[in-house]
């Protein structure tokens, strides 16, 4: 399976470091079942391309390659290493990366799953076996990621307030309906995301400045990008005169591609213009959260940072929703911050600003404290005034209802 790449978020120079490369996750995450605890195979994975199977000398193979297996992981207890291609789980083919983890993601921490790899071994010959890894609980995010903290329960919380369906200022809005989310991991471990389980990373940066997601039928996109574009960079680079400049260059790739744009939104509270944005000829809709500060002593130049969201565009009210929550969610190792802030005044934490427009939205986290599985929930319908443990949002167990905790594990 391919994303149409053409056509995906491409904030910053992420664009052109793995223009066919498809990302999974560093951890393969399980879905599980409600009582057991989630369970990591500990790889990052890569799309099985034309490159891939001539380097190993194979013709028409589907599955995943391995690009990465974390020491001490479930995989590295089994001895699979980067070059193994899986090709098969559960004793079922796998058409691609996304299909591996949705098949893994069916066993819980501590059970085991039949995958069939194979190894090229560089001179023409490829070896195919069968291994049985035994998944480990998932053990939190990688160190040096400003991970963020679980919200701890209010006993007694009331209500929480319901925004309005569809905010107007960005035309879209969260359906509810429990949607499971998890943690997505960069390849570098220097970018990491919130998102459903069918998303999947296809462009980073070792330096941690830049971040491409999407789900795996392309019909939602993600994107996170920072950089400084210094002064005396600007006569070289025209398009890059200004934040916007440099914006709809990029959004156009390069003036080629026709884009419409609706009207800025600014939030003076914490800095961010929101630039709804078309793409007729792609057939996409989304928008741009970005914020620019000017770069002490250099006039003019800036540092710009900007989220991406974009669905289909027949999806966008419906489902655009969660493309800005991804948006909004990505955590990378590096930040640019000038000093002072204009006038002195800095801009509110990226956590603050994610939790603000989530209400916005008309969604926020919550998870199961026996499985730590988190969930975008909707104050509009899913909460549940009669609920068997009082007001809360709930999920069915079995034959049971279990209650949420507000926040995210």
């Amino acid at each position: 399976m391919k994303l149409p790449i053409r056509n995906a978020i491409r904030p910053g120079a992420a664009r052109v470091l793995l223009p066919l490369l498809l990302l999974s996750l560093v951890w393969i995450g399980s879905a599980s079942a409600a009582n057991r605890p989630r369970g990591t195979l500990g790889v990052a994975l890569g799309e099985i391309t034309p490159q891939v199977q001539q380097a190993a000398g194979l013709q028409q193979v589907t599955g995943a390659v391995i690009q990465q297996v974390l020491p001490d992981s479930a995989a590295a207890r089994v001895g699979l290493q980067p070059g193994d291609l899986i090709v098969g789980v559960d004793g079922a083919g796998v058409s691609g990366p996304a299909e591996v983890v949705q098949r893994v993601g069916q066993h819980g921490a501590g059970e085991s799953v039949a995958l069939v790899i194979l190894r090229p071994d560089g001179h023409g010959h490829v070896q195919q076996y069968q291994v049985m890894p035994v998944l480990q609980a998932a053990a939190g995010a990688p160190t040096g990621l400003p991970v963020p903290q679980p919200t701890p329960p209010v006993p007694g919380a009331p209500r929480p307030q319901r925004p309005p369906a569809i905010p107007s200022q960005l035309g879209t809005g969260f359906a509810g309906g429990l949607v499971p989310v998890q943690l997505h991991v960069d390849l570098y471990r220097t970018c990491m995301a919130v998102a459903p389980a069918n998303w999947v990373i296809y462009g980073s940066r070792r330096e941690g400045d830049a971040l491409d997601m999407a789900a795996a039928d392309g019909s939602m996109h993600a994107g996170y990008g920072i950089a400084g574009v210094p002064g005396s960079m600007i006569p070289y680079y025209p398009r890059s005169a200004t934040p916007e400049s440099r914006l709809h260059s990029e959004l156009s790739e390069g003036g080629r591609g026709q884009v419409v744009y609706g009207q800025p939104v600014r939030d003076p509270a914490f800095g961010y213009t929101w630039l709804p944005y078309e793409l007729p000829n792609a057939n996409y809709r989304g928008g741009v959260f970005y914020i620019a500060w000017p770069i002490p002593n250099d006039p003019p130049g800036y540092i710009l940072l900007q989220r991406r969201a974009q669905t289909v565009k027949h999806l966008w009210e419906r489902q655009g929703a969660q493309a800005i929550a991804v948006a909004l969610s990505i955590r990378c190792t590096r930040q640019l911050r000038p000093s002072p802030d204009v006038g002195g005044r800095r801009p509110a934490g990226d956590d603050q600003v994610e939790s603000t427009y989530n209400q916005q939205l008309g969604m926020e986290y919550a998870h199961d404290a026996v499985t730590g599985e988190n969930y975008w929930v909707s104050p509009s319908t899913d909460w549940d005034d009669t609920g068997p443990e009082g007001p809360g949002y709930y999920k069915r167990s079995g034959n049971e209802r279990r209650k949420l905790v507000p926040g995210r594990q």
